[in-house]
């Protein structure tokens, strides 16, 4: 039997040349399949290996492991790019080593992609701080405060500008905090420990009026809260009414009593009550007695003060030290007023030679003295 052969010159006929096609479309299809599962297979091992480095690196960061943290988040970041929260996280490890050089450009990365985005603008904050750039980290602050957060956006913003009140006051910029601090007031009327805080920054920010309003507040929501009570009690500490500060401070000890902060006042407050030369209805001689007193605090506060500075000494304090120690070595037999108020005004003088000298800072044992200096000066 003969064998079949194609006939020379003969064309396969359509229906083989359209099962060859639709062969060829199978298998580069199968291929397409089989290499778009590959490619998916490898991307999906690469996210999960850029988690897996970037959990290891958050939890070493949140640790305060932030060198050991930087390697891990570093893989996670080279690993997905456009993965912003990578990236932060890197930068926070990275501000955390002092490596800000390497820091910078993936700020400015970020913020050239998401330039409102307010975690960015936090961390370019942060970056601006770590470098002693004040000015530009306040202006990332605000950027911050106003940007774009993707969820729980008011407690994001109370947080930064936070942030930047404790920036501004360790700078003691007490204009530019008052400044926040009102907002900040608003924007955080029903947290309760923001409301204290609030009430401490308002003093130190030259606002005690603001700051007894505060505290007075408190105190109207609840009744029994000590800390309210002792806040108002410094704030009237600080304005020199010493009578009102004794009974908030009393105030805060009945619903307080084994605060041992709170005790000390007490005893501040009756040796402030024993010093202060301003009552009316004070004897002369009385008031030439404390007078002389507080003299010779803030004499012994410039000794002290020059010793732990080498000479030479200003002209002008061994003048007052001379004048001081004369003055001190005084009996006259007819007190005056006149003659108090000159014992004051040469005590004023010499504090502010000691502030000068050694800094506004004051130890506990000079509270007293910086109490009664700051009554005399309103």
């Amino acid at each position: 039997m003969i064998a079949a052969n194609p006939t020379p010159g003969v064309r396969p006929s359509g229906t083989s040349i359209l099962g060859l096609i639709v062969a060829l479309v199978a298998v580069i299809a199968g291929l397409l399949v089989v290499d778009s599962t590959l490619e998916r297979a490898e991307q999906r091992e690469l996210q999960s290996s850029a988690e897996r480095n970037f959990t290891q690196g958050l939890r070493l960061l949140r640790e305060g492991r932030a060198k050991d943290a930087v390697d891990p988040l570093r893989k996670a970041h080279a690993l997905e790019r456009d993965n912003t929260d990578y990236e932060l996280e890197l930068i926070d490890a990275l501000i955390a080593n002092g490596k800000t050089a390497e820091a910078e450009p993936l700020v400015n990365e970020i913020l050239l992609r998401e330039p409102n985005d307010g975690r960015a603008n936090l961390t370019a904050a942060h970056l601006m701080v770590k470098e002693g750039k004040t000015t530009d980290a306040e202006s990332y602050y605000h950027r911050a405060i106003y940007g774009e957060w993707a969820d729980n956006a008011p407690a994001h913003r109370v947080s930064a500008r936070m942030e930047l009140v404790q920036l501004l006051v360790g700078k003691g910029k007490k204009e530019a905090l008052l400044a926040e601090l009102l907002p900040l007031q608003a924007e955080a009327k029903k947290n309760v420990a923001i409301q204290k805080s609030l009430g401490h920054l308002f003093l130190i920010a030259g606002a005690p009026e603001r700051s007894a309003e505060v505290y007075h507040a408190l105190i109207a929501q609840n009744p029994k809260d000590a800390e309210a009570y002792a806040g108002l009690g410094e704030v009237l500490l600080e304005q020199g009414d010493y009578r009102a500060a004794h009974s908030a401070f009393l105030a805060a000890s009945s619903r307080a009593q084994d605060d041992t902060l709170i005790r000390l006042r007490l005893e501040l407050l009756s040796t402030l009550t024993s010093l202060d030369p301003t009552p009316r209805r004070l004897p002369s001689l009385e008031k030439y007695r404390r007078s002389v007193h507080i003299l010779q605090l803030a004499d012994n506060d410039l000794n002290d003060c020059i010793a732990k500075h080498p000479p030479p000494v200003p002209a002008e304090t061994a003048q007052l030290l001379s004048t001081g120690k004369t003055t001190l070595a005084a009996q006259p037999t007819t007190v005056t007023n006149e003659l108090s108020e000159g014992v004051l005004s040469l005590a004023e003088k010499t504090w502010q030679a000691r502030l000068q000298a050694c800094g506004p800072s004051t130890s506990s044992t000079e509270e007293p003295l910086r109490l009664i200096m700051g009554k005399l000066a309103q």
